[in-house]
């Protein structure tokens, strides 16, 4: 009886599922023998990803849908960016609310996206650290609910995604901006290899939201000249600076809650670097958000004053003492109360500031934008991007 030869086809398919099955296991076995004392992985039982198929679940928490503070803090910049843009635009008519609630409505998918496939890409790299980080440890590729290929996959859909939407529903001045982004978010996980100061990639990325927004809101309607008359002005690259810091300052604060695992699978970072001196140099660099917040309002005055626009709006006390007031409030509420050697405290601040300091920014912004619209008897100017 002769034995039946199996084709090379064949043979190759089965070494690649023995490989991704063995890559799989490896992963597994790796975190119960660095975490023996914690308790394993277990489907979700409740909230939105309990309603999920399984399959799709490990997916599902690659784009963190199961955790909105952090999409929280990558969106609410984006909407600083444009109200921003709204109040300090060279038109004595202000730009319709019907428009900038258009444009916040669209963030929302954006940004789901846009943190979805940095989020897979950060976890597919950091495989081999999460499994030696116990908070970290459950992520999908880490636990080898996904493979790497499929992790991989999954990034370059989303990405596709992603792109389509930015080229269909946003103008042409605004895409430069955004594929400035996705290098930004693509080269941050390989910095916390070789640097204490991946942060201040972070932070880049998501300050540079507001001139994103800025080239959203004003492209079609005034062209690429006027965006980048507005996203050159020391008054947006002083908005878009403190939203920078304030990114370095909350992740900063986050990352204490991995200090000791980080240290020890040799994750780079700024709190790994300065330890308890965080809270000493968070506080220095909340004082410059400060600075550059004042200096944003003052400078607003001079954006268009060295072109043939002419200048209608300006930053006034609203922004003042909204912005400027809120902002260092909730920032020194927030560092005063926040425990570094909790990593609870840390957690449950990130949650928290995100809405407390991003609603101070908004408040003077949106408080100057409405007084604009009062001033003009609430007539605006209705333009689609």
């Amino acid at each position: 009886m002769s034995r039946r030869r199996e084709s090379p086809a064949s043979s190759n398919a089965n070494g690649a599922l023995e490989k991704g099955s063995n890559e799989l296991q490896d992963k597994h076995n790796k975190i119960i023998n660095n975490f023996p004392h914690l308790p394993p992985y277990r489907n979700p039982t409740t909230g939105f990803l309990s309603y999920l198929p399984l399959p799709v679940v490990p997916y599902a928490q690659l784009m963190r849908l199961d955790k909105p503070a952090g999409l929280y803090a990558i969106y609410l910049p984006h909407i600083i960016g444009i109200v921003y843009a709204a109040c300090v635009s060279p038109s004595s008519t202000p730009l319709s609310p019907l428009l900038l609630l258009r444009l916040a409505a669209l963030f929302v998918p954006f940004n789901i996206l846009l943190r979805g496939w940095a989020c897979t890409w950060n976890d597919t790299l950091d495989a081999d650290f999460d499994c030696l980080v116990a908070r970290c440890r459950h992520r999908p590729v880490a636990r080898g609910a996904v493979s790497t290929a499929q992790a991989h996959t999954f990034t370059a859909i989303q990405l596709f995604l992603f792109l389509l939407l930015q080229y269909y529903c946003f103008p042409g001045p605004s895409h430069l901006y955004t594929l400035t982004s996705l290098v930004i978010y693509g080269i941050y996980p390989f910095l916390k290899r070789f640097t204490h100061y991946p942060q201040l990639v972070l932070g880049l990325g998501i300050g540079w939201s507001i001139l994103f927004s800025s080239a959203v809101l004003l492209g079609d309607d005034m062209g690429r000249q006027a965006v980048y008359e507005l996203n050159a002005s020391k008054a947006s690259l002083a908005l878009a600076a403190s939203v920078t810091i304030w990114t370095v300052i909350y992740d900063t604060v986050y990352a204490h809650q991995d200090i000791a695992d980080d240290t020890k699978a040799g994750v780079k970072g700024m709190a790994v670097k300065l330890g308890e001196r965080t809270k000493i140099l968070a506080t220095g660099l909340t004082v410059i958000m400060g600075v550059l917040l004042v200096l944003c309002g003052i400078w607003s005055e001079e954006i268009w004053s060295e072109t043939e626009r002419v200048q209608e709006n300006k930053l006034g006390g609203v922004y003042f003492a909204g912005t400027v007031g809120g902002v260092m409030a909730a920032m020194g509420n927030y560092l005063y109360d926040v425990d570094l050697k909790n990593p609870a405290s840390c957690g449950a601040w990130f949650q928290k500031q995100a809405w407390l300091v991003g609603g101070g920014y908004l408040a003077g912004l949106l408080g100057e934008y409405i007084l604009q619209l009062q001033a003009a008897g609430w007539e605006y100017r209705w333009t689609w991007p």
